[in-house]
């Protein structure tokens, strides 16, 4: 008798992660259900955001605003 795994409810895996940028610890569920999921998505992150990979709730909102702050600044020299 082979077992088969059941289905849940929801097909979300969240596992632990740790911030490349602060160290802190924080849940991640690698969908569309994450906590990420709610920020502003109208903002692209920066190259080194990018690579450094999930980024814990603190420093992703930081990132955000950095590349906020940057648009601004670029939108000022039209």
């Amino acid at each position: 008798m082979s077992s088969t795994p059941t289905p849940s409810s929801s097909n979300t895996s969240v596992s632990s992660k740790t911030c490349p940028r602060c160290g802190a610890a924080f849940s991640c569920s690698s969908d569309e259900s994450c906590w990420c999921m709610s920020l502003p998505k109208s903002m692209p992150l920066t190259t080194e955001a990018v690579q450094a990979g999930c980024l814990c709730p603190d420093c992703l909102a930081s990132e955000l605003a950095k590349g906020v702050a940057q648009a601004k600044r670029a939108g000022e020299g039209n």
